[in-house]
């Protein structure tokens, strides 16, 4: 399996993409990891020379780019959820019945902002030197007293 599949399969199970019926076509989530290769690649001033518009790279990028930009594209997918959840947040009452959807957007919301933490953490750990942070998300890793414990947490909840 080449990276860009790796990628794609952890981005669907961060954002809970993984049953039967995805929302997110593969192809979709290519387009949104390199989105966020392209923004990583900035921030992180890793130094590749990316191509959207042919969604290629110069050279093989590291794991820890890769992994960072995973964490960035969930944000971008959870983030942009939110704003569609935000539109739709509605409360309805009448009589003893009622709808409340804002508790849709209030959970999106928080997810939006631990992927979008995640990655801060992550950037700022690279920036440090310190690869602890980010390594355990694309490669073997023991979790036995791992980073979890360094105030990284899973944005599922575990």
């Amino acid at each position: 399996m080449s990276w860009g599949q790796t990628a794609i399969m952890i981005l669907r199970e961060l954002v809970g993409d993984s049953s039967a019926t995805s929302e997110f076509s593969d192809s979709r989530l290519e387009e949104v990891l390199f989105a966020s290769y392209y923004l990583t690649n900035y921030e992180g001033d890793f130094g590749y020379t990316i191509d959207i518009t042919t969604q290629s790279f110069t050279e093989t990028p590291t794991s820890d780019f890769i992994t960072l930009s995973i964490y960035k594209a969930a944000g971008l997918i959870t983030c942009g959820e939110y704003r569609q959840s935000a539109k739709n947040a509605i409360s309805v009452k009448d009589g003893p019945s009622s709808i409340d959807l804002k508790g849709v957007a209030e959970n999106k919301k928080e997810l939006c902002n631990q992927f979008s933490q995640q990655y801060e953490d992550a950037l700022t750990a690279k920036r440090a030197g310190d690869s602890s942070a980010y390594y355990a998300i694309i490669s073997p890793y023991n979790f036995e007293g791992a980073s979890y414990g360094r105030g990284i947490q899973d944005p599922r909840g575990y």
